[in-house]
C-alpha cells in the first residue's frame, strides 16, 4: 500500500513538472507539432523595405552594368553563411527557436510568476504541517509507552493489541517521513527547473534578437534594389531596347532570388528546428534513463525497510513473549515464596496449639502475674497522679517566688537609678573640689610671692646705709627664702599625700559599692529536683 502510494506521487510530481517544463519553456509540446509549421522564423516581423530614392551612377558604373548580362546564381552550401548557423546554434541552449503567440507569452509568464511564489509559501506550510505531525506523534507515542506499562500485568491479548498499535504507529511515521521528504525533493526540482526556465527565457529573447539582425543582414546582402537598375541614363538611347531588356531581367532575377533564398532559409531554420527538438528528446530520454536506478534504488530502499519493518515486529513479538514468560516466571516464584511462608505459618500454629494444650498450669501462672501486673500498672498511676499534684505545687510555687523576684528586681532597679545619680553627682563634687583645690594653691603661691615682695621692701626700709646692715639683710634674706621654700616644699608633700589618701579611699569605696551590687544581683536559679520529688512521693 505503502508502495503504490509513494508511485502514484512520484507519478504526479513527474507530471507536474513535465507541464511546468512544457508550460515555462519554449519547447512545445509533441501533440502541437503543426504549430511549428505554421509560424516560421521568416513571418517574424522584418524590418520594412524602404525604397530608396534612385541614384544616378557614373558612366563607368553604368558601362559595367551593361556591359555584361547578369547571369542567375547558383547558391551553395559554402556560397550561404553556414557559418554563423553553427555559431547560432551553438550559442543557443534552448531546443527550439519558435516563438509563441504575445498573448500566450504573457499568460504564460504570469502563471510562472504566480507558480513561483506559491512554490516559494509550500515549504513554510510544509515545516509547519510535519512539525505538528511529529508533535502529536510524540504525544501518542508517549501515552502508548504510559498504557504499555499499564498493561504489563494484563493478558497475552493485551500484549498483542499493544504490539499491533505499535506496528501500525511505526508504519504510519515513516509513511510521514517519507511523504515529507518525496515533497521537499520535488519542490527543490521545480523551484530548481524554474529558476533555469526563467534564465533560457531570457537567452532565447537574445538569441532571436540575433537572429533576426542575421536575418536583415542576409537580405541587405541577397536583395538588389530595382531602382537601382532602373536609374540608367537614357543618353544612351542606342541600346535602349537592350538595357531595358536587361532591366527587366534583373529586376525579375532578384525577386526570384529573393523568393529562393527566403524559402531556402526557412527550410534551413526548419531542419535547426527539427535538430533541437530531437536533441531535446534525446536528453529527455537521457535524464528519464538516469533516473531509473535512482527509482530502482528506492524500491529497493523501500523493500529493506518493510524487511526491517517486518523483523522489528516479529522481535517485538518475541519481546512481548519473553516479557509475558518472565511475568510468568515472577509469579509462579510468588506464588510457591507464599505457599512455603504459609506452610511455615500452620507449622508454627501447630506448635502453638501443642504447647497451649499441654500448659494449662502455666496459663494460671500467667494468670496471676497479669494480676501482679495490673495492681503495679494501678500503683504507677496513683504516683504519676502524685506527681502531677507535686509539680503543680511546685509550678505555683516557684512562679510566685518568681514574681517575689521580678518586684524585687524593680526596686532595686530604682535604687540603683537614685544610686546612679549620687554617683554622678559625686563625681560632679569631686570635679569642682579638684577646681577649687588648684585655685587655693595658685592662691597661696600668689600669697606666697606678695609676702615675699613685702618682707623685700620692709628690709629695704630698714637698712641705714653702712656695710654691716646689708650684709645682716642679704643673709637674713637668704635664711628666710630657705625657711619658706622648705615650708612651701612640705606643704606641697602634705598635700599630694592628702590627695593620694583620698584617692585610695574613694577606690575602697568604690570597691565596696561594687561587690555590695553584685551580691544584691545575683540571680538565684531553682530546678526540679527529681531525687527530692522521688523522696517526697516515697514518703
Amino acid at each position: 500500500m505503502n508502495q503504490t502510494k509513494k508511485l502514484s506521487i512520484l507519478n504526479k510530481s513527474n507530471a507536474t513538472s513535465t507541464k511546468l517544463f512544457y508550460n515555462n519553456s519554449a519547447i512545445p509540446k509533441p501533440i502541437h507539432n503543426t504549430h511549428t509549421s505554421s509560424r516560421r522564423p521568416s513571418q517574424i516581423a522584418r524590418p520594412m523595405k524602404s525604397k530608396s530614392p534612385t541614384k544616378k551612377k557614373s558612366p563607368m558604373t553604368h558601362q559595367r552594368s551593361t556591359s555584361a548580362p547578369t547571369p542567375k546564381p547558383t547558391l551553395h552550401e559554402e556560397d550561404m553563411p553556414w557559418k554563423e548557423y553553427d555559431m547560432t546554434e551553438r550559442k543557443l541552449s534552448l531546443p527550439t527557436l519558435i516563438q509563441p503567440n504575445d498573448d500566450d507569452a504573457v499568460s504564460s509568464f504570469l502563471e510562472a510568476e504566480t507558480l513561483q511564489k506559491k512554490l516559494d509559501k509550500q515549504p513554510l506550510l510544509l515545516d509547519s504541517l510535519y512539525t505538528n505531525i511529529r508533535v502529536q506523534m510524540g504525544s501518542q507515542r508517549a501515552a502508548l509507552a504510559c498504557i504499555k506499562l499499564e498493561c504489563l500485568t494484563d493478558s497475552v491479548g493485551a500484549h498483542k493489541s499493544l504490539g499491533q498499535i505499535q506496528k501500525d504507529y511505526l508504519q504510519l511515521e515513516h509513511s510521514i517521513d517519507e511523504l515529507y521528504f518525496a515533497s521537499r525533493s520535488t519542490h527543490d526540482l521545480s523551484s530548481s527547473y524554474l529558476k533555469h526556465m526563467r534564465l533560457t527565457d531570457r537567452a532565447c529573447a537574445r538569441h532571436i534578437d540575433y537572429l533576426l539582425h542575421l536575418l536583415s543582414r542576409l537580405e541587405q546582402q541577397m536583395h538588389v534594389d530595382p531602382s537601382d537598375v532602373l536609374s540608367v541614363s537614357s543618353s544612351t538611347s542606342s541600346s535602349s531596347s537592350k538595357v531595358f531588356s536587361n532591366k527587366t531581367s534583373i529586376t525579375t532575377l532578384s525577386e526570384s532570388d529573393e523568393t529562393w533564398t527566403v524559402a531556402y532559409l526557412e527550410q534551413r531554420i526548419d531542419y535547426l528546428v527539427d535538430k533541437l527538438l530531437k536533441r531535446g528528446q534525446r536528453e529527455l530520454n537521457r535524464v528519464l534513463h538516469d533516473e531509473q536506478p535512482r527509482l530502482e534504488l528506492e524500491r529497493s530502499i523501500k523493500q529493506r525497510d518493510e524487511l526491517l519493518n517486518d523483523q522489528k515486529e516479529v522481535i517485538a513479538d518475541l519481546q512481548h513473549e519473553l516479557d509475558r514468560q518472565r511475568v510468568d516466571r515472577k509469579r509462579q516464584a510468588y506464588l510457591e515464596a507464599e505457599l512455603d511462608r504459609r506452610s511455615e505459618e500452620n507449622k508454627q500454629l501447630q506448635t502453638k496449639v501443642e504447647m497451649l494444650s499441654t500448659s494449662g498450669d502455666m496459663i494460671d501462672d500467667m494468670i496471676g502475674q497479669l494480676e501482679i501486673v495490673k495492681q503495679k500498672e494501678y500503683q504507677i498511676r496513683e504516683l504519676r497522679t502524685e506527681i502531677e499534684r507535686m509539680k503543680h505545687i511546685y509550678t505555683t510555687r516557684e512562679s510566685g517566688f518568681i514574681l517575689q523576684a521580678a518586684s524585687i528586681e524593680a526596686e532595686l532597679e530604682k535604687v540603683l537609678k537614685e544610686y546612679d545619680k549620687l554617683t554622678r553627682n559625686i563625681s560632679d563634687f569631686n570635679c569642682e573640689r579638684r577646681l577649687l583645690e588648684d585655685e587655693i594653691d595658685d592662691l597661696k603661691q600668689q600669697k606666697y610671692a606678695l609676702e615675699q615682695q613685702l618682707l623685700d621692701q620692709k628690709v629695704q626700709r630698714l637698712s641705714d646705709g653702712g656695710g654691716q646692715t646689708n650684709v645682716l639683710r642679704r643673709e637674713f634674706r637668704q635664711l628666710m627664702q630657705y625657711v619658706k621654700q622648705k615650708h612651701a616644699y612640705e606643704l606641697s608633700q602634705e598635700t599630694e599625700s592628702k590627695r593620694k589618701v583620698e584617692q585610695k579611699l574613694r577606690q575602697v569605696k568604690a570597691e565596696t559599692e561594687k561587690k555590695r551590687w553584685d551580691k544584691v544581683h545575683v540571680g538565684v536559679q531553682t530546678h526540679l529536683d527529681v531525687g527530692l520529688v522521688g523522696v517526697i512521693v516515697g514518703k
